[in-house]
């Protein structure tokens, strides 16, 4: 019986390696592959994703605000009487929240701006020594600054310095 999972296993990891490189070849003929891959902190693992989740319809979302509640990264403000109170979306596709808060986190680490945005929202109390920057609105605000850089792509495929330029890098 051991035997039998150890070739199953080596087949699904032979299986993987053949979707990775697929992945990697398909991702290098996108349009954007340029603009995804050069985000701070995005890298291979990120950047398919990216492009994933933005598309190639640059009117599908006609704001920040718009992607940010379809993702789940918007909070949920809710009501009843004199009770006030504030969630996350529940419903909503789990895997692309996911890629976002893994892409501000990685970006916080790669990017000067994310950095001193994350130091400052850390010394202001609203991060927690132990928390992430999806927590308490940190992540809401990098996500606009990357939907206005998608929605600029043509200026990024013209010159390689607009990201410098925008303050990202």
């Amino acid at each position: 019986m051991t035997q039998t999972l150890v070739e199953q296993l080596c087949s699904v990891i032979a299986a993987l390696a053949r979707l990775d490189q697929a992945l990697e070849k398909l991702f290098g003929q996108h349009p954007d592959q340029k603009l995804f891959s050069g985000l701070p902190g995005a890298g291979e693992a990120l950047g398919p994703r990216l492009a994933a989740a933005f598309g190639t319809d640059r009117e599908r979302y006609q704001s920040a605000e718009e992607i940010q509640q379809f993702s789940g990264v918007a909070p949920v403000t809710e009501s009843s009487g004199k009770m006030h109170w504030v969630h996350w979306r529940l419903a909503c596709p789990k895997f692309l929240r996911q890629t976002f808060h893994e892409f501000a986190d990685a970006s916080r680490r790669k990017s000067l701006w994310a950095q001193a945005y994350y130091a400052e929202r850390r010394q202001r109390g609203c991060v927690s020594s132990k928390s992430t920057v999806r927590e308490k609105g940190s992540l809401r605000q990098l996500a606009p600054s990357f939907i206005y850089m998608t929605r600029a792509q043509a200026d990024l495929r013209q010159s390689d310095g607009v990201l410098t330029n925008l303050g990202f890098c």
